[in-house]
């Protein structure tokens, strides 16, 4: 291990305890109902993929619209420094000519970042390699997580995507993305596995592999697949008992057992391409537009408390997956 990679080492651990301590007092404010701003932004940045996924609409937009670089400006102008994660999603980001530039400048912007995440299908291996280690240089040690969606098999894979290399290519890209690991620690690489009703039982032959992340298809807004919905996923506790990292489990356990408390709002946000701010990406409720003047002040208002309220209550979609799930387990890690 070279020195460079020592120093790196060090200050992703240093990271990610300065993100612990933040949790810590932010919980404190939760528990004392004090106003936050939400510290977990998603941000839809385009609206088209490459892959025909039967249990998703995406593909089927007409309108291909990318955000506009003067929205994301003029957001982190006002509120970057809030934000610690910040996620992007498309839905395939890498069919963008100027991503890469796109995420350096969101990033360089937030002061206070500790962590950046994306979501591919990694079927363009040679552009994610080149602009995951352009972004990497720019990242000053911040924490970079890439997540892969992957079925196990590649049969069931490729079915679901209805494309022959869509396996190959997303493994590939993985296997590639490994190895630059060892020369940033910084760089996390997850293979995320939606689970629905056509690849359920492959769920317990894989629970204890490395670098999973388990999600569930959603009806909503976005996954409008009612055929592919399973509205009962089959768990049992020996799964659970089986499966490998903390959250992967208590994603799972909670799934199971419904006693999960939604923080969306309170801790994340999501911006779709055409400048409003949701709840999170399976509840179509508008808030607000990001040209409203104080975003901080409406969402902390009166007004915005019913929502918080039907949110408690699962008067919404009542969706499970990591993008608000891992926040719910954060901030009730007791349970």
């Amino acid at each position: 291990m070279n020195t460079q990679v020592i120093i790196r080492t060090f200050y992703n651990f240093y990271n990610k305890i300065q993100f612990l301590i933040f949790l810590i007092i932010f919980n404190i404010k939760l528990w004392l109902k004090r106003n936050t701003f939400p510290y977990k932004i998603t941000i839809k940045i385009n609206n088209n993929c490459n892959l025909r996924c039967n249990f998703c609409n995406i593909w089927q937009n007409t309108n291909k619209e990318i955000i506009k670089n003067s929205l994301l400006k003029k957001f982190f102008n006002n509120y970057a420094k809030h934000i610690k994660i910040l996620s992007f999603t498309g839905w395939e980001l890498f069919l963008i000519n100027d991503i890469s530039e796109k995420i350096i400048d969101s990033i360089k912007s937030c002061p206070n970042l500790n962590i950046f995440s994306l979501t591919t299908n990694w079927f363009f291996t040679k552009k994610i390699l080149i602009t995951t280690e352009h972004i990497l240089k720019q990242l000053n040690n911040k924490i970079f997580i890439i997540n892969i969606s992957i079925d196990w098999w590649e049969k069931i894979h490729n079915k679901l995507r209805w494309n022959k290399l869509s396996y190959e290519n997303a493994m590939n890209t993985y296997n590639k993305l490994l190895k630059l690991r060892s020369k940033y620690p910084n760089l996390e690489v997850n293979q995320e596995f939606l689970l629905n009703k056509e690849n359920q039982h492959i769920l317990e032959t894989k629970v204890k592999q490395k670098n999973i992340i388990i999600s569930t298809i959603q009806n909503s807004d976005f996954y409008n697949k009612d055929d592919i919905i399973i509205p009962n996923i089959v768990i049992n506790d020996k799964t659970i008992r089986k499966t490998r990292g903390f959250f992967n489990k208590k994603f799972l356990k909670w799934y199971l057992k419904h006693h999960y408390n939604c923080y969306a709002i309170q801790s994340s946000l999501f911006i779709n391409w055409d400048w409003y701010i949701y709840p999170c990406i399976n509840w179509n409720k508008v808030l607000i537009n990001i040209n409203n003047s104080n975003i901080e002040k409406e969402i902390n208002s009166w007004k915005y408390d019913n929502i918080k309220q039907n949110i408690k209550d699962k008067k919404c979609p009542w969706c499970w997956t990591p993008c608000e799930g891992y926040l719910s387990i954060i901030h009730e890690f007791w349970k």
